[in-house]
């Protein structure tokens, strides 16, 4: 990510992690070598070229481009040259005791794995940073949970993606099925498509929809709804959230299509299935 000076317009905290959307103001150009106390996930809005390398790593002396996603190990020295342009980053600090609980930190020590972590290839990753961009810009009371939940299914995620990449061929078993529910679960406003879990699988999106049929025995769109409405009847039952908020949390941006979709589903509408509960 840039280095330099920088304001923090957007903050969120939860237990082990930090989120700050930073604005980079322009500058000269400079290379800067630091050492950093937590895990990094960044996301980098714009085109500046901006390059790092690890100093003293096995093949990684030589300086590369940074991706538009970037992950940092922690207690690794790290050298940036950027050349002082404008630049805005949203950056996911996460505390080492909670990444290395849910992401081991084998992988942050191998060098054949930490060369990809200039570039983090993962639309899925992507995506949780940008909807966390979003909830910095206007944070709201459960922006912590949000935070929280959403920094889990990226962790579990970048632990696929750089400690076991899959072969040509892809594997869809039953831990891939646990990976996608958990993923599923943890997104607050949208789902993903099915170009993105077939991603997060190292699957194309033929190869996906075939062996998700043959491992489940239903189609991967019917897979997503069934969770999209677990996850719906869950909050309807056990919390109080207003009904427009709990359409959000499952992916619909209109309560009226939700209510719709919920009784065609169940044979209620949600506000009598919370009655009921």
């Amino acid at each position: 990510m840039a280095q330099g000076s920088f304001n923090v317009t957007g903050r969120i905290e939860a237990p082990g992690v930090r989120i700050e959307l930073r604005h980079y103001a322009p500058g000269a150009p400079l290379r800067q070598t630091s050492v950093q106390p937590v895990y990094t996930l960044g996301l980098r809005m714009g085109a500046t070229a901006v390059r790092a390398r690890y100093p003293g790593l096995a093949g990684g002396e030589d300086f590369r481009g940074l991706g538009p996603v970037v992950f940092r190990p922690a207690a690794r020295p790290w050298q940036v040259e950027s050349p002082g342009a404008s630049a805005r980053v949203l950056l996911c600090a996460i505390d080492p005791d909670r990444f290395e609980a849910l992401a081991g930190r084998g992988f942050a020590d191998d060098p054949s794995a930490l060369l990809g972590s200039f570039d983090i290839r993962s639309s899925f990753i992507a995506e949780c940073l940008a909807l966390l961009e979003r909830e910095a810009i206007d944070p709201g009371g459960e922006s912590a949970l949000l935070v929280d939940r959403v920094t889990d299914a990226m962790l579990l995620e970048l632990r696929h993606h750089m400690r076991e990449p899959p072969d040509e061929g892809g594997t869809l078993d039953a831990g891939a099925l646990r990976h996608i529910e958990k993923a599923l679960f943890a997104i607050e406003d949208a789902y993903p498509r099915a170009e993105e879990i077939a991603a997060v699988l190292g699957l194309s999106v033929r190869a996906l929809q075939s062996r998700f049929r043959e491992v489940t025995g239903e189609p991967l769109g019917s897979y997503i709804a069934r969770i999209q409405f677990r996850k719906a009847a869950a909050l309807l039952r056990t919390t109080d959230l207003p009904l427009k908020t709990v359409a959000w949390r499952v992916g619909f941006a209109h309560a009226g299509n939700f209510s719709t979709a919920f009784r065609r589903r169940f044979g209620v509408t949600p506000s009598e299935y919370r009655k009921g509960r």
